[in-house]
């Protein structure tokens, strides 16, 4: 994963004003920014949704 220099420079000025790690800006910002599991539960196809030509054998 890339990050912006212009993204990074406010994590570290988040950081500095929050007294904290740049690493738990990003991380707070990552989970602000991610969905619950139950959404992501929701989103996961189940086999009758997906067209017959997707399915592999295993």
């Amino acid at each position: 994963m890339t990050i912006d220099k212009s993204v990074a420079a406010r994590a570290r000025k988040v950081a500095a004003l929050k007294n904290v790690h740049v690493w738990e800006v990003v991380e707070d910002a990552l989970r602000s920014q991610l969905p619950d599991e139950s959404e992501i539960e929701l989103a996961d196809p189940t086999l009758l949704e997906v067209p017959q030509a997707s399915r592999r054998a295993s």
